[in-house]
C-alpha cells in the first residue's frame, strides 16, 4: 500500500517537442516528487492526453514546430477542461506575453529553467488553482441558492450598472432578456403602494453610498407596465476594503399576503362561516342602541343569547365541515324570523346574539324567540343525514322601566347568564334574565376566585362522619367530607363550591389537599392511639379520570407510613357507568394496591347488572333518597330489599346513608343491611371531635338509647372486613 510519504505531490503532463529537454525536465520533476503522466511532442498528442489523463498541471512549451503553438493548445484545453497551465519557453517578447495572457496561465517560466523556480511556480500554481476551484464551487452554490429562492435579487455597481439578476427578478420584472450590463434606473421602477404614483428615486439611493438602507412595501412596475405589490429591501455593497461599490435590491411578491390581510379585515366585520356580522359589529350596534335609549325614554330593545344544544356531538361525531353547514342553516333560519332593523351576529362557536330593535313588550319578544326556537328545531337534511338541533336562549330587555343598562358588556353578560340557566334546565327553552341570576353568577365567580386561596389559608377543612356496624353499632370507619368555613361569609355548602371546583379544575388541588390531610390524620391516630382507622374519600369525575390516580394515592400512603387498606375511595354510580371499561381499569388499579372501593349514591343511576358484577367494588352505598321516608313508604322498603338481595348474591357489602331515626335502623336491620351512616349516629365532625370520639371522651354524638357508647369503642383492625 502506497504511504502518504511515497504519494506524488501532483500528476504533471509535459508538452515539449525536443525529446532531450522533455526527458531532462521529467527527471527533475521526478526528483521533486511529482509524477510525470505523459510527455507530448505534438499538439494532437497534447490535446488527446490532456483529455484522457486529466493531469493536475501541464508544463507547456510555446514553440512546438507545428501548425499550432503552445498558446493555441492551451486555449483549446482551457475551453473544455479546468487544468492549470504553466508556460516554459525561451520567448519573452511582449507580443507572446499578451497572447499567453488570453489563456489565463498559472505561470510563465523562461528557459533555461531553474529547478527551484520551477518547483515554486508549480506549487503556487497548484495552490492558486485549488483556491480558484473552491471559489468557483462557492459561486456555483450561491448561484443555485439565488436561482431557487423566492426573493428577486438584482445588484448594481456604484454607477448603477447591473451585474447580477436572479431568475425570480427576471420573472417578477417580466424581462424577456437578461439585464446584466444595463442601468438599474432603466430596469427598476417602484411607486407608492397606496397611491400608485410618486416614483421612488433610485438615483438618490445610489448617492447615499454606504448609508443606503431602505425597507418598505411598494408597487413594482414591471417591464410590461403591470404592477406587483412587493416588499423591498435595499442595502449598500462594499468591497474587501470596506469601500462602497454598489447596491443590492431584494424584493418579493406580497400579493398573497395583502389578499390574506384584506380577508382578515373582512373577517373582523364578517363571520367567515355564516357571513353574519362579526361580534365587534354587534358591539358597535349595541353602543348605538344604548345611546339612543339615553335620549329617548320610550325606546327599548332586547338582546337574545342563542346557544345550540349538544352542537359538539354534531361537530365531533360527523366533522367540522358538517358542523359549519349546520351553523349556516341555523343562521338562515334565525334571520328569516327577524326584521330588517334587527341584527344577528355569530358570537362564538355555536352561539348567536340577536338584537331586537325598538321592541316595547316582553310578549312580542317571546313571540320572536318562540318562532326562532321552533324553526331551529325543525329537521335539516344535510348530505345523507337528517339533523335535528335545539337551542337554549337567554333574554334581556333593556329600557328605563325594566333594565336600564349602562354598557353593552353588561347586557351580554346577563343574556349569557340567562342562557346558561336555560342550559341547566335541560335546554331547548328560553329564560328571561332577572336580578337573582346576576347575584347567583356573581356568587359563583366569587367562589371560584376564593376557593384556591381558601386551601392555602386553611379555611378548607376535612370533616369525618362515622360509619357503624349495623348490628353492633361499633365504628367501622369514617367518610371524609370537605367543609369550607370562610372567615367572612361563614359556612359555604359543598354543593355550591364542589361543582365549580370540578368545572374549573380546582378539584384536583382540592382533592390532593383532602388526601394529604386524611393520611396525616390517620398517621396521628395511629401514633397516638394505635388505631388503624379506615377513611373513605369521595372522588369527583375529574379526579377519577386523572392519570396515575393509584400512584397519587399510594404516594400519600407511603409518605405517612400507613397501611394501604386504611384508605378507601367512593365513586358515584353514574361515574362508574359512564365509561364502564375505563372505570373497571381504574378500579382494578386501585384494588391492586389494596384500596377498597365503594359505589356511592347507588340506585340513582342506570347500572346494568351485567356491568355491575364486573366492577371491582366492595360496598354499595344506598342513596339517602330511598331512606328519607323509609318508615312510611313501602315502595322504598321494597327497593332497598331488592338491592340488598342483589348485593348479597354479588357478595357486596351494603351501606345505608342518611339514617336519621330508630325506626329506620330497625327496618334496615331486618332487611339485612351491613353498615349505617347518618345523623342518628353522628354528624360530620372536625378532626378534633373525631379524635375525642375515638378516645371515648365526647359522648354527645351517639344516641344514648343505642347500645353504643364511646367508652365501649372497639376499633377493627386493618384486616377486618369493613367498609373502606
Amino acid at each position: 500500500m502506497e504511504s502518504a510519504q511515497d504519494k506524488p505531490k501532483a500528476r504533471i503532463m509535459v508538452v515539449e517537442d525536443e525529446a532531450l529537454v522533455a526527458r531532462e525536465l521529467s527527471i527533475r520533476l521526478g526528483r521533486m516528487k511529482y509524477e510525470v503522466v505523459a510527455t507530448c511532442g505534438t499538439p494532437e498528442l497534447a490535446l488527446s492526453s490532456a483529455a484522457e489523463l486529466v493531469p493536475d498541471l501541464i508544463l507547456m512549451d510555446i514553440n512546438l514546430n507545428a501548425d499550432k503553438d503552445g498558446i493555441d493548445i492551451a486555449g483549446e484545453i482551457h475551453e473544455t477542461q479546468d487544468i492549470p497551465i504553466i508556460f516554459c519557453t525561451a520567448y519573452s517578447s511582449n507580443d507572446v506575453l499578451e497572447r499567453a495572457k488570453i489563456t489565463t496561465p498559472f505561470g510563465y517560466i523562461l528557459k533555461p529553467i531553474d529547478s527551484r523556480e520551477l518547483e515554486i511556480t508549480i506549487e503556487i500554481a497548484l495552490y492558486k488553482h485549488g483556491v480558484d476551484h473552491k471559489l468557483h464551487d462557492t459561486a456555483n452554490k450561491l448561484k443555485v441558492a439565488l436561482d431557487s429562492i423566492e426573493d428577486a435579487v438584482i445588484s448594481c455597481d456604484q454607477y448603477g450598472k447591473i451585474f447580477l439578476a436572479n431568475p425570480k427578478a427576471i420573472e417578477l420584472c417580466q424581462f424577456d432578456f437578461v439585464p446584466i450590463g444595463r442601468m438599474i434606473t432603466d430596469m427598476l421602477c417602484f411607486v407608492d403602494l397606496n397611491t400608485g404614483i410618486d416614483n421612488v428615486d433610485i438615483n438618490a439611493w445610489l448617492q447615499e453610498r454606504q448609508n443606503c438602507h431602505h425597507q418598505n412595501n411598494y408597487l413594482l412596475k414591471n417591464y410590461n407596465e403591470g404592477t406587483v405589490p412587493v416588499e423591498l429591501n435595499v442595502a449598500s455593497l462594499e468591497d474587501k476594503n470596506g469601500l462602497y461599490n454598489g447596491l443590492i435590491f431584494a424584493f418579493r411578491d406580497i400579493s398573497r399576503r395583502i389578499t390574506f390581510e384584506e380577508q382578515l379585515k373582512k373577517n373582523a366585520i364578517q363571520d367567515p362561516i355564516t357571513g353574519l356580522p362579526e361580534r365587534s359589529m354587534m358591539f358597535e350596534r349595541l353602543k348605538l342602541a344604548l345611546k339612543r335609549a339615553k335620549l329617548d325614554d320610550d325606546y327599548s330593545f332586547a338582546v337574545i343569547f342563542i346557544d345550540l344544544d349538544r352542537f359538539r356531538v354534531i361537530n365531533d361525531g360527523l366533522n367540522h365541515e358538517f358542523g359549519d353547514e349546520v351553523l349556516r342553516r341555523v343562521s338562515q333560519k334565525v334571520l328569516a324570523q327577524l326584521r330588517d332593523i334587527d341584527m344577528l351576529s355569530r358570537f362564538s362557536s355555536d352561539t348567536f346574539v340577536c338584537l331586537l330593535d325598538n321592541v316595547d313588550s316582553m310578549p312580542k319578544i317571546l313571540s320572536v324567540v318562540n318562532r326562532i326556537q321552533n324553526e331551529i328545531a325543525l329537521p335539516m337534511a344535510i348530505n345523507t343525514h337528517q339533523i335535528t338541533v335545539t337551542a337554549s336562549s337567554g333574554i334581556v330587555l333593556s329600557n328605563k322601566k325594566y333594565n336600564n343598562y349602562a354598557t353593552y358588556s353588561d347586557i351580554l353578560r346577563d343574556a349569557d347568564t340567562a342562557m346558561y340557566q336555560a342550559k341547566l334546565k335541560g335546554g331547548n327553552i328560553h329564560v328571561i334574565f332577572d336580578k337573582q341570576m346576576h347575584d347567583y353568577a356573581l356568587r359563583l365567580l366569587w367562589i371560584e376566585e376564593e376557593l384556591l386561596d381558601a386551601i392555602d389559608a386553611g379555611d378548607i377543612q376535612v370533616y369525618y362522619q362515622p360509619i357503624v356496624d349495623a348490628k353492633s353499632h361499633k365504628i367501622i370507619s369514617f367518610e371524609a367530607l370537605v367543609r369550607w368555613i370562610h372567615p367572612e361569609k361563614g359556612f359555604i355548602p359543598p354543593d355550591e363550591f364542589i361543582p365549580i371546583a370540578e368545572e374549573t379544575g380546582l378539584i384536583l388541588p382540592l382533592g390532593e389537599f383532602i388526601l394529604q390531610s386524611v393520611c396525616q390524620q390517620l398517621c396521628r391516630w395511629n401514633n397516638e392511639m394505635g388505631f388503624d382507622t379506615k377513611v373513605g374519600i369521595n372522588l369527583s369525575a375529574r379526579q377519577f379520570s386523572q392519570p396515575h390516580l393509584a400512584e397519587l394515592i399510594i404516594n400519600a400512603i407511603e409518605k405517612y407510613q400507613l397501611k394501604n387498606s386504611v384508605i378507601g375511595v367512593e365513586v358515584t354510580e353514574t361515574m362508574a357507568m359512564t365509561n364502564v371499561d375505563n372505570a373497571i381499569g381504574i378500579l382494578n388499579s386501585l384494588r391492586e394496591i389494596g384500596v377498597q372501593v365503594s359505589l356511592d349514591d347507588f340506585g340513582t343511576g342506570y347500572s346494568s347488572l351485567s356491568y355491575l358484577k364486573k366492577l371491582p367494588v366492595h360496598t354499595l352505598k344506598i342513596d339517602r333518597s330511598f331512606i328519607t321516608e323509609l318508615e312510611h313508604n313501602l315502595d322504598d322498603q321494597a327497593i332497598v330489599k331488592a338491592i340488598v338481595a342483589m348485593t348479597q348474591q354479588l357478595e357486596f357489602n351494603i351501606l345505608v346513608e342518611g339514617v336519621e331515626n330508630k325506626e329506620q335502623v330497625e327496618i334496615l336491620q331486618k332487611l339485612g343491611c351491613d353498615y349505617f351512616q347518618g345523623y342518628y349516629f353522628a354528624k360530620p365532625m372536625n378532626a378534633y371531635d373525631a379524635t375525642q370520639l375515638l378516645r371515648g371522651i365526647d359522648k354527645g354524638f351517639i344516641p344514648p338509647e343505642l347500645p353504643f357508647y364511646p367508652d365501649q369503642l372497639e376499633m377493627p383492625s386493618c384486616a377486618s372486613d369493613s367498609v373502606l
